[in-house]
């Protein structure tokens, strides 16, 4: 944070508990998600690549636990359960079809997308 503070003295120091600076067109997003995937592995989490989310389960009291999912690697397999401790909807700008999934078909959008540079 203190680097953080030398090229933007405007941040407000006393409030700061973690700074990360994003230079636009330097990020590399496939590394960064193989990362974040990697660490969750070495954590214990299992991963799934070319997989779609059917269905979210949920618990007698109305919490998300998990999902019901389908590997699109292999036609003709039938979903698997997965469960979850937590259930983090990343899927940019679809994740208002995401929400769907959990929150019903009439949910209202939130996601705008950029249109891009003038």
């Amino acid at each position: 944070s203190r680097r953080a503070l030398e090229e933007f003295p405007q941040l407000d120091a006393d409030r700061m508990k973690y700074v990360t600076v994003f230079y636009e067109g330097a990020h590399n997003d496939a590394r960064t998600n193989l990362a974040i995937a990697f660490t969750a592995a070495s954590h214990g989490a299992c991963m799934a690549n070319y997989a779609e989310v059917k269905s979210i389960t949920f618990d007698d009291e109305g919490i998300a636990v998990g999902a019901e999912v389908l590997d699109k690697a292999e036609p003709g397999t039938k979903p698997f359960k997965v469960k979850a401790k937590k259930i983090i909807y990343c899927g940019g700008p679809f994740t208002d079809g995401l929400r769907e999934l959990s929150e019903g078909k009439d949910v209202k959008p939130v996601v705008n997308g950029s249109g891009g540079a003038p």
